[in-house]
């Protein structure tokens, strides 16, 4: 039957039939027919019935992609393009399972920008957007195969399916170092205006901007690790990190 496979559902089927029972009719529909057409038939009223199903197919489509776009918005964070939190539990949750089931690594990682406050309060929420979104593609690049999430204002995280902690450390201490290195050239917080700049004033309260952060990492220890305790774990190893100085990876 053509509603039991797959690869048929989506395409429209145009029934011949010369069976003139009603009940026939209605069986083939069932199975999956789109319409049908009792023979002897019109070539006119064939054309005209695949036409009709041709365009509620290219309205299904249109409807379909309509509704992609609507899911992968609903997951996407708008400022960084990563996935967001609500994508990042779904995923969690499944990862998780999958690794309990199999008893394989599996690592948790939660990202702080250190004082992003005093970025935003000094230099303005524009540039606290470009740094955000510099730390979203140091986490594409450097997360050695890990999926990268924004949970949350300056926070992100990073899931490890099938990585222990041995195995992801060397990732998060380059991502460190990566986004300690970058840095963005701009302007301090704006004064009230006195004089006309001048050319020899142009590049006065100019600063090289630098930012760290800060790194919690927890592994799956036993096979009945749940999100809520790898969340959990992930956050206090973040905050070791933070309370030890910042700029730093810690573990739990």
């Amino acid at each position: 039957m053509v509603n039991t496979r797959k690869e048929l559902l989506d395409i429209p089927i145009l029934l011949l039939t010369s069976h003139s029972e009603v009940a026939k009719k209605i069986r083939g529909l069932e199975q999956g027919a789109s319409d049908y057409v009792t023979k002897p038939f019109s070539p006119e009223e064939l054309l005209a019935r695949v036409k009709v199903q041709l365009k509620i197919k290219t309205l299904q489509d249109h409807l379909k992609e309509s509704n992609q776009r609507l899911l992968e918005m609903s997951q996407i964070d708008p400022l960084t393009g990563l996935y967001n939190r609500r994508h990042m539990m779904t995923t969690l949750e499944a990862e998780l399972d999958r690794s309990n089931r199999i008893s394989s690594p599996f690592s948790l990682v939660m990202v702080d920008l250190d004082h992003f406050k005093k970025v935003n309060d000094t230099h303005g929420h524009d540039v606290g957007d470009q740094v955000l979104r510099m730390v979203a593609t140091c986490l594409r690049r450097v997360t050695g195969g890990g999926r990268a999430y924004r949970y949350g204002g300056e926070e992100f995280a990073v899931i490890f399916p099938s990585k222990d902690l041995e195995r992801a450390l060397p990732h998060l201490e380059a991502l460190r170092e990566t986004i300690g290195r970058a840095g963005f050239v701009v302007r301090g917080r704006k004064r009230p205006k006195q004089k006309p700049e001048s050319a020899s004033n142009k590049n006065q309260g100019k600063a090289m901007l630098q930012v760290t952060v800060s790194i919690g990492v927890a592994t799956r220890d036993d096979k009945n690790t749940t999100p809520e305790q790898l969340l959990k774990a992930a956050d206090q190893a973040l905050y070791k990190a933070k309370k030890g100085g910042r700029n730093q990876v810690c573990a739990a």
